[in-house]
């Protein structure tokens, strides 16, 4: 059964989508904003799986749901690394 919550959140996460479509080029004037996209898209995918993973091979993909929000989790991660510095986080 998929949840509304589910379902909001991907319709939220395909508007963000839109808004980076057609903001591309001044998101690419942020430091390392590949790796910020790349964390979008992984949990992007991640709440796609949640609403696929009801229709088709549940466990394997909510297996795989969990892998793509914790690459996404670790992608954050590393940008705020790259963009602010492991200095700055010891001040």
């Amino acid at each position: 059964m998929v949840l509304e919550s589910e379902i909001i959140t991907l319709v939220l996460g395909v508007g963000v989508l839109i808004f980076i479509w057609f903001n591309r080029l001044e998101l690419k004037k942020l430091p390392a904003s590949k790796i910020l996209i790349a964390a979008f898209g992984m949990f992007l995918a991640g709440w796609s799986l949640a609403i696929i993973e009801n229709s088709i091979f549940p466990d394997f993909l909510n297996h795989l749901e969990h892998v793509s929000h914790s690459i996404g989790s670790i992608l954050v991660a590393l940008w705020c690394w790259k963009q602010f510095g492991w200095k700055e986080a010891l001040k």
